[in-house]
């Protein structure tokens, strides 16, 4: 059993925490405002967490799916047991992904990545949850308290970094925000002062925030009509033209 087996089996404990259901709960609102919006015929979800919550439960799309690695008595029970960078379904079939905190402890999320662009339509929908590590959740991770049972074993990427990734892939961000103002059920004297100072959370740095959102369409290329013109050259006849298999390469 590996260290990240080990680490993201801790992620799914602490969503049956208060404050991972409380993150959940906020995620499964944000998630309200948006699923009913989107049409399609099959949506999947890499990655089950509570077992409690379902975060699909907004959504018309009747076809729901949800992918993990392996079952487990924390999280929900998954449709489909696969690798999550490897999916067994065909290219250009899916209408919307969903990952929830599920780059955070993929092995290899730039594949993950690539693999969620394989299987979505031509402007099909990308829905990202992930946790914000600038927040003051995520800075705890450098001053743990004894037992406290926080995720900080993954990898938890800022927004910036994610759109980065995406812009790479052919990806048009269409949303992106932060949510929920510190849920951290015992948060210090200074963060509660803090809190108290505030009136409105519509102005603030994304430090006060634990959780974000990020949407993105698969953006369809368009070949301009003058690029399919061909000039016959020598009375040679171009029958077929092979397609240039192209690289990403990825910078952290």
């Amino acid at each position: 059993m590996d260290f990240n087996h080990l680490s993201r089996q801790s992620f799914y404990a602490w969503f049956n925490t208060s404050s991972g259901i409380r993150l959940l709960e906020e995620e499964q609102l944000e998630l309200g405002n948006i699923l009913p919006s989107l049409f399609g015929y099959h949506i999947i979800q890499l990655g089950s967490l509570n077992k409690e919550i379902n975060l699909l439960s907004s959504s018309y799309i009747l076809d729901q799916v949800i992918v993990d690695i392996e079952i487990s008595k924390n999280s929900q029970m998954p449709n489909v047991i696969s690798k999550i960078d490897i999916l067994p379904f065909g290219s250009e079939t899916i209408d919307v992904v969903l990952l929830p905190h599920t780059l955070e402890y993929a092995p290899s999320p730039h594949f993950l990545l690539q693999e969620v662009q394989r299987v979505l339509i031509p402007n099909g929908t990308l829905i990202i949850l992930g946790l914000n590590p600038w927040s003051f959740l995520g800075i705890r991770r450098f001053f743990p308290y004894k037992g406290e049972q926080i995720p900080w074993y993954g990898h938890f990427y800022s927004l910036t970094h994610i759109q980065r990734w995406l812009a790479l892939l052919g990806f048009k961000v269409v949303k992106s925000r932060y949510f929920l103002f510190h849920s951290t059920a015992k948060c210090s004297r200074l963060i509660k002062n803090l809190y108290s100072l505030v009136n409105t959370k519509c102005y603030l740095s994304p430090f006060f925030f634990e959780g974000y959102l990020l949407i993105a369409n698969k953006e369809v290329v368009r070949l301009n009509p003058v690029d399919l013109k061909w000039e016959k050259q020598g009375g040679v006849e171009i029958s077929g033209v092979v397609e240039p298999v192209a690289q990403v390469h990825f910078h952290d």
